[in-house]
C-alpha cells in the first residue's frame, strides 16, 4: 500500500536490518509466523477498554508528542506519517492525513494495533524495540507486504534511562532517509526535554546539578529551593529554623554566585537556563 510519492541513500549511523544476522532475523520471522497474526487482522488490535487505560497512562507523552508534531508539521516536504507508540510497541496515536488514516484504517491500522515482533514482524519499531536505537526499515525488509512501498525511522523517547514510547516517521520507500533520521531524533530529543520538565523527580535532579555548578553549599541550596518555590524571607525562616538576617544572607551570596540580583532572574537562570557553559 503506497500512501507516500529521490535521492541515493548517504553514510548512516544508525541500525538497519543489514546489521542483523540472517540467523535472527529467521528468528523473527519465526516469531512473528508462529503467532499466527498474519496478514493484519482486528486480531492485532488492543481492547478500547485497554487503549483507553494506556492513553490515560501515557497522556503527557501523547500531548508532547502533538504539540511538537504541529510545530513542524508545515516544514516537511515529503508525503508522511507519524506513529506513536507506547513501550509495549502499541499503537497510542497517528499523525497523517485523513485520507491516510482512511487507509490505514482499512488494514487495520489504527490506535490500538500492536507493532511489536510478534505482532507485526519486522517493522521499525518492533526492531527499535529489539536495539534501543534509533532503527531504519525499507521496503521490502518489512515482514508485511503491506509497508513494502514505505520507508519507516524509529527512534526511542526515553527518560530517566527508561524507554516511555517510540516515534516512528513513514514515507515513500523512493526517498532519502537521512533527512528523517536526523528530524525524528531530533523530535525525540524536544519531546524529552519537555516531558523532563513535567517529571518532578528529574525536574530536581536538573536543579541540583546547575546548584552543584554554581557552587552553592548545602545550606544555601536548602534556601535556594525554598526561594525556587516562592516562600518568603520569613517563611523560609521558619521552615529551616533560622533567622531571617541568615535567609537574607544567603539570598545575597546565592544571588551573587548565580550571577542575578532579583527572584524572577534567579528562577529564569537556575529553572530554564543553567549555566552558560559556552
Amino acid at each position: 500500500m503506497n500512501l507516500f510519492r529521490e535521492s541515493p541513500i548517504v553514510p548512516r549511523s544508525w541500525i538497519s536490518i543489514q546489521e542483523y544476522s540472517k540467523r535472527e532475523q529467521t528468528q523473527w520471522d519465526r516469531v512473528f509466523q508462529e503467532s499466527k497474526r498474519s496478514p493484519v487482522s482486528p486480531r492485532t488490535k488492543t481492547a478500547g477498554r485497554e487503549l483507553s487505560r494506556k492513553l490515560a497512562k501515557h497522556g503527557n507523552l501523547v500531548h508532547v508528542t502533538q504539540t511538537e508534531l504541529e510545530s513542524i508539521s508545515t516544514s516537511v516536504a515529503p508525503p508522511h506519517l507519524f506513529l506513536l507508540a507506547d513501550d509495549e510497541g502499541m499503537c497510542l496515536q497517528l499523525f497523517a492525513s485523513s485520507k491516510q488514516l482512511n487507509q490505514l484504517k482499512e488494514h487495520y491500522i489504527a490506535p490500538g494495533t500492536h507493532f511489536a515482533m510478534k505482532d507485526l514482524g519486522i517493522n521499525a519499531i518492533s526492531i527499535a524495540m529489539e536495539s534501543g536505537s534509533t532503527t531504519v526499515v525499507k521496503g521490502e525488509e518489512h515482514s508485511l507486504e503491506l509497508f513494502f512501498s514505505w520507508s519507516s525511522i524509529c527512534t526511542p523517547i526515553q527518560s530517566e534511562g527508561k524507554v516511555l514510547g517510540y516515534l516512528n516517521m513513514s514515507f515513500d520507500s523512493v526517498e532519502d532517509v537521512i533527512f528523517a533520521v536526523l528530524l525524528v531524533e531530533k523530535i525525540v530529543r524536544n519531546i524529552e526535554e519537555r516531558l523532563d520538565w513535567m517529571n518532578p523527580i528529574a525536574q530536581k535532579k536538573r536543579i541540583n546539578r546547575n546548584f552543584e555548578d554554581f557552587h552553592l553549599t548545602n545550606k544555601e541550596k536548602e534556601v535556594a529551593y525554598c526561594w525556587l518555590e516562592g516562600h518568603s524571607r520569613s517563611a523560609i525562616a521558619q521552615m529551616l529554623t533560622i533567622s531571617q538576617e541568615t535567609v537574607r544572607f544567603h539570598v545575597k551570596h546565592i544571588y551573587e554566585k548565580v550571577g542575578v540580583n532579583h527572584q524572577v532572574e534567579f528562577v529564569k537562570k537556575v529553572m530554564f537556563s543553567g549555566i552558560d557553559k559556552s
